[in-house]
């Protein structure tokens, strides 16, 4: 089964970091994935997701997560249709652990 992997975010350099991240687990799993990085508010709000990237300037994806608790925020992770992370990197380990779970 084809496990559907999307990244929530913007075009810096956070977002691409996490995808590559997510990728190199999943291929280490040797899960059976497809995986797309989107930038689209759009898209983002089908997951109640806010993008709080401001063009020019990075005030980090944590501080952004501190100053707005209870506040959806990229970056995310959605698998197959369901928002497992949001607002920041959850780690090598958390995200091993979801993505086991689709295997």
């Amino acid at each position: 089964m084809n496990t559907s992997i999307t990244i929530l975010g913007s075009s810096c350099a956070v977002t691409d970091s996490y995808m590559e991240l997510v990728k190199e687990i999943a291929d280490t799993l040797e899960l059976d994935y497809s995986i797309k990085k989107t930038e689209t508010e759009e898209e983002s709000m089908k997951y109640g997701v806010e993008i709080n990237c401001l063009y020019g300037y990075c005030p980090g994806c944590h501080a952004m997560a501190k100053e707005n608790p209870g506040v959806k925020q990229t970056p995310a992770m959605v698998v197959n249709g369901t928002l497992l992370f949001y607002g920041g990197f959850p780690g090598d380990d958390a995200i091993r652990e979801a993505l086991s779970l689709y295997l």
